[in-house]
């Protein structure tokens, strides 16, 4: 059996999704998500706060939502 071609679609699918994955993980960069979780959890208020952006507006929002 042969390997069937991805239709059209599932493509530029596909290749959204790896822009929205990319883009979420340069964003948690950005705000330096990382260092400030090492510790330990902290929830979407505090990491607002620490970041200082809007809690339910925020990349950091956004980005934790996403996952």
């Amino acid at each position: 059996m042969q390997n069937a071609k991805p239709a059209p679609q599932e493509r530029v699918s596909s290749m959204v999704m790896g822009f929205w994955q990319a883009r979420a993980l340069a964003v948690a960069t950005e705000l330096g998500l990382a260092e400030l979780l090492a510790e330990g959890p902290l929830d979407v208020d505090q990491l607002a706060s620490r970041t200082q952006t809007n809690a339910r507006r925020s990349s950091a929002f956004c980005v934790l939502w996403k996952a």
